[in-house]
């Protein structure tokens, strides 16, 4: 059982390894994992079900403005010009 597990493991490495290698003409940025991604997304939606579309929230000491719905982030950013 231990043996398949780490034949499967080193497959998803390789595999994962292979995703990131192909040739893309994208920027560089962090590697996107979607169980995470995931996460992250249910936690601000149910954030902005509570707090609004537009909210604060701390990041250790950084500060962060999350902006949840398309007609706030239409209406900042005309603010903004």
């Amino acid at each position: 059982m231990s043996i398949f597990l780490c034949f499967l493991f080193l497959l998803f490495l390789i595999l994962f390894k292979k995703l990131l290698s192909s040739k893309r003409t994208l920027p560089p940025g962090p590697v996107g994992l979607p169980i995470i991604r995931k996460l992250l997304h249910s936690s601000f939606h149910k954030l902005s079900l509570e707090h609004g579309p537009v909210m604060l929230l701390h990041s250790g000491v950084v500060p962060m403005v999350v902006i949840s719905s398309k007609e706030a982030a239409k209406e900042i950013l005309k603010l903004m010009t």
